[in-house]
């Protein structure tokens, strides 16, 4: 709670005055509020010390802490830690760790370096982290790369409207006007529909979702 709030540091001081009681999932929630609010240099600290004190981590606080070093430009010391879970810990990467790399190299623009991460991945990348490469090349000028990509997108996959759009970003980018509109006008010409957005809040238990108004 304290660190959610943003109250990181009392959430540190509660989870140090717990001594024994700690725990690696206690340690998790301060790492990922430390990581929330761009304190990755600590989060770091942090689970060294726990680890330090003889507390065996698991693939989830691997994911806060990865999340960390993303979130302040940590990519050595995330490139290491993604090693060492297999070879000091025994964890095997889930996808969520796969993803967490992904983000971290493509923030500071390392697109080429992500491409072939996910290439050399020994399990299938979900569109959510091809997605994720493509806005980094939009983002820094990698064009081609992107539109690559975004091509291979779509063939795999070819009543995906987001991968149509995003090759269509890629265009306007390149300011290629008419393959920008040769994209657009697949999307309705394939039967595709663009499905709003919608919000979801749970009341007794239930979920109600919500639709955007059309006025």
């Amino acid at each position: 709670m304290f660190a959610k709030c943003g109250d990181v540091d009392k959430a540190i001081h509660l989870f140090r005055s717990m001594n024994e009681k700690r725990t690696i999932i206690s340690g998790t929630l301060v790492i990922v509020g430390l990581a929330m609010h761009g304190r990755g240099t600590e989060a770091v600290a942090l689970f060294e010390e726990i680890v330090g004190s003889g507390v065996a981590p698991d693939g989830v606080v691997f994911i806060s802490l990865l999340s960390a070093c993303t979130h302040s430009g940590l990519i050595e010391q995330g490139r290491e830690y993604f090693q060492s879970m297999r070879a000091s810990f025994g964890i095997e990467a889930k996808i969520e760790h796969y993803g967490c790399m992904v983000d971290m190299l493509c923030r500071p623009g390392l697109v080429r370096e992500a491409f072939q991460f996910v290439q050399e991945m020994p399990i299938e990348p979900k569109p959510i982290i091809w997605q994720t490469l493509i806005n980094a090349c939009r983002a820094i000028g990698e064009l081609k790369l992107g539109e690559e990509i975004s091509a291979q997108l779509i063939m795999n996959d070819l009543l995906y409207e987001s991968n149509y759009v995003l090759l269509s970003n890629i265009y306007v980018r390149m300011s290629d006007w008419e393959e920008k509109r040769s994209v657009r006008e697949a999307i309705p010409n394939s039967g595709m529909k663009k499905i709003p957005g919608r919000s979801q809040i749970e009341l007794e238990n239930e979920i109600h979702r919500v639709l955007p108004s059309c006025d």
